[in-house]
């Protein structure tokens, strides 16, 4: 994401950079791609208008929490608009992280590795009462 803020500074834009829950030093001990995040963009977007009061707040992730997002964070008044890059859903985040780990596209996840992504889902709904 730090290309992307890059691209944003050079064009006058101010950037808040949260660290994602379950990401690099935030606490967390599951990403949900977006089932709980969505809700931390909400509480991004209050803090914004709380604390910097701009104008206008466009969101971008390269995630399953836009899809949240849009639909957690409600009518906005300042939150202006939203992109990047959202899968169509958590099977889909896990075909791509299992081709990820390999080095390959998100086809070995969907094919060759598909009943140890099910499995997995399983596990996250007895485990921790994920639903999918």
């Amino acid at each position: 994401m730090l290309a992307y803020a890059q691209i944003f500074l050079k064009h006058g834009y101010d950037v808040l950079m949260p660290d994602a829950r379950a990401h690099g030093t935030s606490g967390g001990d599951v990403a949900t791609y977006g089932l709980l995040e969505a809700d931390d963009i909400r509480l991004w977007i209050d803090w914004l208008d709380s604390h910097v009061q701009p104008a206008c707040i466009y969101g971008f992730a390269e995630s399953m929490v836009l899809r949240g997002c849009s639909s957690l964070c409600g009518p906005n008044p300042v939150l202006c608009g939203s992109g990047g890059v959202a899968f169509l859903s958590f099977r889909e985040v896990a075909y791509d992280r299992v081709g990820q780990f390999f080095r390959v596209g998100p086809w070995l996840g969907r094919t060759v590795l598909r009943p140890i992504v099910e499995f997995a889902f399983v596990l996250c709904e007895i485990q921790i009462r994920l639903g999918f």
